[in-house]
């Protein structure tokens, strides 16, 4: 619990700024220009939720399995292996996105450095660490996005914002890392692709395939409406959407900290100590929540001067999203922690499939609110399957100990 709390106020610190950030830019940027960069931010979103976010897992989950400790520079030059690779898949946007492109593969892999260092710090529990590093990139890139706009009085670009963003990154990893930073053991590709193929051949490379499913789902709400909605439309979105970040900053904390917490729980009572501490938890947040949507009426008209006013019928669906996810989604840890990875797999792909049907339909007929129910709906959809299996992987759990004399 009080990891959790930690974590969250250093969270809510961050996602504060960051929030100041998503204000400046509704305010300041032309509606092409923040269309781009809600575009950019999912491109960023997709690729960093393949490699960071399932590596980060596969570090914490086969941390011993796959002797991390000895291996952890040939962890990253794998990961950058695969955005090179990812970058070739997804070349064909070029054409659609232009020269952003590039400049969104600069965001990618300063990002991608940052996240690994969060990592291993999540990984050894220093989570105060863990929290700076965030805290410190946003702060960076905030008070260089204020000094573009306050300052200097310019007018932001897509492509000056993102190239803002990766600088502050850098600066903090080699900040934070530097001085750990073996270069000469990246290089060594061979040892990268030998820790692949152990991921490959072992039970990993389905907790891979879900996080690689799971960065599309997370984001294929922007992708649908950019194919078949209007830009205004998509500006609308990512403008509640950035809203929505901020609600859920309460769980990225508790996944942050639930993750290495439940690896090492060895008893039916670790567990359930873990989850009530968790309940206690949203008993506080979830409300807070549905306040913060009820009051999006009057807030986000003054935010954005009434440029988006559908954004408020946005984030109130977004909001009660969150409030699924954040009673059900923690539940993926044990999950997780009992290596049931292929159904992650196949839970996911069916959201994804009923998230696309969904959006189909709405899409046309409600536009950027369409999206927003069809995300209520396949999140609700794929939370609710993990928590009743995650339920029953903690009944067999019990009996298993029950049984043991």
């Amino acid at each position: 619990m009080r990891h959790i709390v930690q974590v969250l106020t250093f969270d809510a610190g961050s996602k504060i700024v960051s929030g100041l950030v998503s204000f400046l830019l509704i305010r300041f940027m032309a509606d092409s220009e923040y269309a781009k960069y809600t575009f950019a931010l999912s491109i960023t979103a997709v690729v960093i939720g393949t490699l960071a976010s399932s590596f980060n897992r596969i570090y914490i989950v086969g941390f011993q399995h796959l002797n991390l400790e000895k291996r952890s520079a040939s962890f990253l030059s794998l990961q950058i292996i695969g955005v090179f690779v990812m970058t070739i898949l997804l070349s064909p946007l070029a054409v659609d996105v232009g020269h952003e492109y590039w400049v969104i593969l600069i965001l990618i892999l300063a990002t991608l450095f940052t996240e690994y260092v969060r990592s291993i710090f999540q990984q050894e529990m220093r989570f105060l660490r863990y929290s700076l590093i965030d805290t410190a990139r946003t702060l960076l890139f905030c008070m260089g996005l204020l000094l573009v706009i306050l300052v200097l009085k310019l007018q932001p670009h897509a492509v000056e914002v993102i190239l803002l963003q990766a600088g502050a990154a850098m600066v903090v990893f080699f900040t934070a890392f530097g001085k750990s930073f073996a270069l000469k053991e990246m290089l060594q590709l061979g040892k990268a692709l030998n820790l692949a193929r152990s991921i490959i051949q072992g039970p990993y490379r389905h907790l891979f395939i879900y996080f690689l499913l799971l960065a599309f789902f997370s984001q294929l709400d922007v992708f649908m409406l950019k194919v078949m909605g209007t830009n205004f439309q998509l500006a609308t979105y990512g403008s509640a959407f950035r809203y929505y970040t901020i609600l859920i900053m309460a769980l990225n904390s508790i996944h942050a900290v639930l993750l290495p917490v439940i690896q090492t729980a060895t008893t039916i009572r670790d567990l359930d100590r873990i989850y009530h501490n968790n309940f206690r938890l949203l008993r506080v947040v979830v409300p807070t929540l549905f306040i913060g949507a009820w009051a999006a009426q009057w807030i986000i008209p003054w935010i954005d001067k009434g440029r988006y006013p559908e954004a408020i019928t946005v984030f109130q669906i977004l909001a009660a999203s969150a409030g699924v996810s954040l009673a059900f989604s923690p539940h993926v840890n044990v999950v997780m922690r009992f290596e049931d990875f292929k159904f992650l797999v196949l839970v996911i792909a069916l959201g994804l499939v009923l998230s696309i049907g969904l959006n189909v339909v709405l899409i046309p007929a409600f536009g950027a609110s369409g999206t927003a129910v069809a995300t209520l709906a396949s999140f609700a959809f794929v939370n609710g399957m993990i928590y009743i299996r995650a339920r029953s992987h903690r009944q067999r759990f019990k009996q298993v100990q029950q049984d043991t004399p």
